[in-house]
């Protein structure tokens, strides 16, 4: 494509603004802007989350470290996910996360539910575009969902919004929506708007017990 320029620019507030300058658009298809950010988090609160001895669950206390509320959340570790209260409050410690309902990853991403003698997964509506949420789900998670096999989509363009990678025995994630729009643009918006937030916690390994010499 030719070159075009994309400024940024602080005010006097230190708001970051930008501007996209001859950017050539073909006259005809479909168009599409995609933009990324790069930036500090102002994280306060710790999490104490570790193995939990002789499991692949989790035990320690979870904290909300950012400073908005989480809307229907989740903590996500291996194949276990653990659902967090439908509005967990920025700086909120939830201190036994085994109170936490747990389910099967796989299972919640795809819905998949158990019959009397077999199971049964809700199939993939290609052409779904109105629930964001559930969207934004798979695209944080596309392989373990199960990728084209479930979806019938490749996700090429956006790819690199699946985090399946980092689900390990180190690493956990805790993700869930945002109440209010994470950037204001002045564009004009012709469908509502959603935005979705992980975190990636380190999960330390199993203690040992107190009687353990």
């Amino acid at each position: 494509m030719p070159v075009y320029q994309v400024r940024l620019m602080l005010n006097d507030t230190n708001d970051l603004s930008s501007e996209v300058e001859n950017i050539p658009l073909s006259p005809g298809g479909s168009k599409g802007v995609v933009t990324r950010w790069t930036f500090e988090p102002k994280l306060s609160g710790q999490s104490t989350i570790a193995r939990r001895r002789g499991s692949e669950l989790l035990e320690g206390s979870l904290t909300n470290p950012m400073t908005v509320d989480l809307l229907n959340g989740a903590l996500v570790f291996g194949e276990w996910v653990y659902l967090l209260p439908t509005r967990f409050r920025a700086g909120e410690t939830i201190e036994d996360i085994e109170v936490l309902r747990q389910k099967n990853f796989r299972w919640l991403l795809s819905r998949r539910e158990a019959l009397e003698n077999s199971t049964r997964a809700e199939p993939w509506n290609v052409e779904m575009y109105d629930d964001l949420p559930r969207l934004a789900e798979i695209l944080m998670f596309d392989s373990v969902a199960g990728g084209r096999d479930y979806t019938g989509l490749s996700n090429r363009p956006l790819k690199d919004l699946d985090l399946s990678y980092m689900l390990n025995n180190r690493t956990a994630i805790m993700y869930g929506q945002l109440e209010n729009p994470a950037l204001e643009i002045d564009l004009p918006v012709q469908r509502v708007s959603a935005s979705a937030v992980r975190v990636i916690l380190n999960v330390s390994p199993p203690r040992l017990s107190s009687a353990t010499p």
